[in-house]
């Protein structure tokens, strides 16, 4: 479930969602090994420890952010316009 309200949509966007569109990018990048010797799974393996890995302290006290990618994260932002992408291609066929 994706909500498209574009005050928090970084925080809405699914992880699973967008692990799921940024492996598909992957596969379909065919020039993906002229640019590094990592895997596609290795990749997304990287990605799923970034984006899973939101924890933060506030007021003395821990937190983990559990839904939806961080807002301020250097992935969050390509993360949210691949999930766009991919919802407005699919609407559009």
């Amino acid at each position: 479930m994706v909500s498209f309200d574009v005050v928090s949509l970084f925080t809405n966007v699914s992880i699973q969602l967008a692990l799921d569109i940024a492996k598909q990018r992957l596969q379909s990048d065919t020039e993906l090994s002229q640019r590094t010797s990592l895997s596609t799974t290795n990749l997304i393996k990287g990605l799923r420890i970034f984006v899973d890995s939101t924890n933060f302290t506030f007021r003395g006290k821990h937190y983990k952010q559990v839904f939806g990618t961080a807002m301020g994260s250097s992935v969050s932002s390509v993360e949210a316009n691949f999930a766009m992408e991919n919802i407005e291609t699919r609407t559009l066929l």
